[in-house]
C-alpha cells in the first residue's frame, strides 16, 4: 500500500514540475506555447551545453538524460548533472569544474537535513563523477537534493539538482 502511495506522489510531483516549467518558460518563447527553452547537453560533448527551444512533448525525454529547464548558466565555475533521474540502484553525479577550486558536494533530504558529504576537497578543472544510492544511509527517503558549492579565490558558486529514487 505504501509503495502505491509513494508512486502516486512521485507521479503527481513530476506532473506539477512539468506544469510549473511550462508556465514559467513555455510562454516566453515568441508566443509558441508548445515550446520550452532548455539547457541541452549534447551526447558525446557534455562540456558544451547549448540553450535550445524544444517542443513541450520532448521535454520528458530531455530531462531523462540530464538536460534542465531554462537557459544554460554560463560563467559558473561548477556544473552538476545527475543520471539517471529518477534512478533505481544508484545515481551518477557528474560535475564539471571550470577552474581550480575547493568543491563540496552534499546530499540533503527534503527537510534540508544533511545526509552525506560526497566531496570536500581541492580539485583541478575538469569532469568528475561520484555515485549515490541513498540505501547505504539506512533511510527510506526517495527524494534527495544534491548541492554543490565551489570556491575559487573570492568567487563562490552554488548549484543543486533534485534526484528521485524509484522502486
Amino acid at each position: 500500500m505504501k509503495t502505491k502511495v509513494k508512486n502516486k506522489v512521485l507521479i503527481i510531483l513530476s506532473c506539477v514540475l512539468i506544469v510549473i516549467a511550462y508556465s514559467n518558460y513555455g510562454q516566453g518563447n515568441s508566443g509558441n506555447n508548445d515550446k520550452i527553452t532548455i539547457c541541452h547537453y549534447p551526447p558525446g560533448n557534455p562540456n558544451n551545453p547549448q540553450t535550445i527551444t524544444i517542443s513541450i512533448n520532448a521535454l520528458e525525454a530531455h530531462l531523462a538524460h540530464g538536460d534542465y529547464i531554462g537557459p544554460c548558466k554560463t560563467g559558473n565555475i561548477i556544473f552538476i548533472d545527475c543520471k539517471p533521474n529518477p534512478y533505481q540502484e544508484y545515481v551518477k553525479i557528474e560535475y564539471t569544474l571550470q577552474k581550480r577550486c575547493s568543491v563540496k558536494i552534499d546530499v540533503y533530504n527534503v527537510y534540508s537535513k544533511l545526509l552525506k558529504t560526497l566531496v570536500n576537497s581541492e580539485k583541478d578543472p575538469g569532469c568528475y563523477e561520484e555515485y549515490f544510492s541513498g540505501k547505504e544511509l539506512g533511510v527510506n527517503d526517495r527524494i534527495f537534493l544534491i548541492k554543490g558549492v565551489a570556491k575559487a579565490g573570492n568567487e563562490t558558486a552554488e548549484t543543486s539538482v533534485w534526484v528521485l529514487r524509484g522502486e
